[in-house]
């Protein structure tokens, strides 16, 4: 479809377009698909982003095409935002449905035990830290909503119903 190739094209062309690529997927009603991941540590703590286009601390993660598995997606991006280089497990949390600044999400969750990063600073993040997760900062809402639903959900109160 020509307009998820224009969507395509404008999100490839970086950062200061994707307000406009989020206004054609408003337009066009097109979900935008994201990935995020919970990624801890060995020790249990848990690494959060800060972009150099956003306010506040987020859980590294990113958007993907149709043609890309969000495992896939999810491996990519976290080796772009952090640096993955090694982990134990890699788990799909949660799939959902999210509505943030009008353009609708099609978001997965997942999570990544045991990983070890080697972060450099990029065009995209611009600082990354590991934190306590019962010590989230006040700059991080979203991600300590994430945490919560991830640790009630593994405490198995399930919160979502499993797509994957």
């Amino acid at each position: 479809m020509i307009v998820d190739e224009i969507v395509k094209f404008v999100s490839k062309l970086g950062n200061g377009y994707i307000l406009l690529s989020d206004k054609i997927r408003k337009i066009f009603g097109i979900k935008k698909r994201v990935v995020q991941a919970i990624v801890v540590d060995c020790a249990g703590n848990i690494f959060i982003v800060h972009h150099r286009y956003r306010k506040g601390w987020h859980l590294p993660g990113g958007n993907f095409s149709g043609s890309e598995h969000p495992r896939k997606a999810i491996m990519r991006e976290l080796k772009e935002e952090i640096g993955l280089s090694e982990f134990e497990k890699c788990g799909f949390v949660a799939r959902f449905d999210e509505t943030w600044n009008g353009v609708e999400m099609d978001f997965w969750l997942f999570y990544v035990s045991a990983a070890k990063v080697a972060w450099k600073p990029s065009l995209e993040i611009d600082r990354v830290e590991k934190v306590n997760p019962l010590n989230m900062p006040v700059d991080a809402p979203v991600a300590k909503m994430r945490c919560s639903l991830f640790y009630k959900k593994r405490a198995g109160l399930e919160l979502f119903a499993s797509a994957e």
